[in-house]
């Protein structure tokens, strides 16, 4: 009933019925797994990380609560914890594919791009298609300024069916890398998908002015012009700086 309630994002009730099989039968480490979860979805990480502490002294194998503890860790922005944790779970389970990939985004918020790249490469080598560990190294990569292995790595997430959370953004860099490289065609391609894939607002009219500035080289300016007016409209100040110098309302 807790999971239920979780669903719905009732968390007050799910860790009210979690508290109620704790009492019934207090040795219940998943209870209190499930409860650290709920309290980590209100945003309470000093409660979760004790939820999940109480699960591994009951079941001190317990793989899933020490990986879980590494994420409130990881919000709490305590990293050397948070690494500490999934270590621990890697310990006890060695085929651990999200907590490798978890440790090396840890890594990567330290600034050990290297690490952060050997972890991932550890959750591939156990699973080859696991596509979140693939876009995660296309990241580290981004970081390091290694282009080609970042698209590589990018189109092999893809290519292994990556959540649509991420895919916008995959297609997002990729296109912003070829830009840089001079393949315009293929930024233009990329960028559009990004859009197509619901990319965030945070990303969207850049996309929109990038293509626009990518048809101003390629000496298109009716396409140009097309796609700065959907970019100055979302608020990008160089796609409106463009269409004012030229007396073109947005």
């Amino acid at each position: 009933m807790g999971i239920a309630y979780g669903f719905k994002g009732n968390y007050d009730k799910e860790i009210e019925c979690y508290q109620k099989a704790i009492n019934i039968n207090p040795d219940c480490a998943d209870a209190y797994c499930n409860m650290g979860v709920a309290y980590g979805d209100k945003g309470k990480y000093d409660k979760e990380i004790e939820c999940y502490q109480k699960a591994i002294n009951i079941n001190p194998d317990d793989a899933e609560s020490y990986c879980n503890m590494g994420i409130a860790y990881g919000f709490k922005g305590n990293y050397d914890k948070e690494i500490e944790c999934y270590q621990k779970a890697i310990n006890i389970n060695q085929d651990y594919t999200d907590a490798y990939c978890n440790m090396g985004i840890a890594y990567r918020k330290k600034g050990n791009y290297d690490k952060a790249i050997e972890c991932y490469q550890e959750a591939i080598n156990i699973s080859p298609d696991y596509a979140d560990a693939y876009y995660n190294m296309g990241n580290a990569n981004v970081e390091k300024e290694n282009y080609d292995k970042m698209i590589e790595c990018y189109q092999k997430a893809i290519n292994k069916n990556l959540a649509d959370a991420y895919l916008a953004n995959a297609y997002y860099f990729m296109g912003y890398i070829y830009v840089k490289k001079g393949y315009y065609d293929k930024a233009i391609e990329c960028y559009q998908k990004a859009i197509n894939k619901n990319l965030a607002d945070a990303y969207l009219a850049d996309a929109y002015y990038s293509i626009g500035y990518i048809y101003i080289l390629k000496d298109n300016m009716d396409k140009s012009i097309e796609y700065c007016k959907i970019a100055a409209r979302l608020g990008n100040k160089k796609a409106q700086n463009i269409l004012s110098k030229v007396g073109i309302s947005w």
